[in-house]
């Protein structure tokens, strides 16, 4: 918060006016018609993190099958290619 005064201290303490501090916290929460309870919004970073790397997975399986390039799937794509050029120089008979 803000200081006070030295002056503003004594004025303070000669009314009985202690330092507080106060705040809110959420019981439950209300979303589109529907109450939850607070509990809903504990989400550990790590719980956070594995949901965007999942959605990230599926935008890159999704997208790799409608066979648009994109950033998320650039890993895959050069996986696949590898794998490709393996089999292709594997069927190749060296004498």
């Amino acid at each position: 918060g803000e200081r006070v005064s030295p002056s503003a201290a004594v004025l303070l303490s000669k009314l009985g006016i202690r330092p507080f501090s106060y705040g809110m916290e959420v019981e439950q929460v209300f979303q589109d018609g529907s109450v939850f309870p607070a509990a809903v919004l504990d989400i550990s970073d790590d719980v956070l993190i594995q949901k965007f790397m999942c959605g990230i997975a599926n935008m890159a399986a999704f997208s790799r099958e409608l066979g648009i390039p994109t950033e998320a799937g650039l890993p895959h794509a050069f996986g696949n290619a590898f794998r490709n050029i393996a089999a292709l120089v594997a069927d190749i008979d060296f004498t």
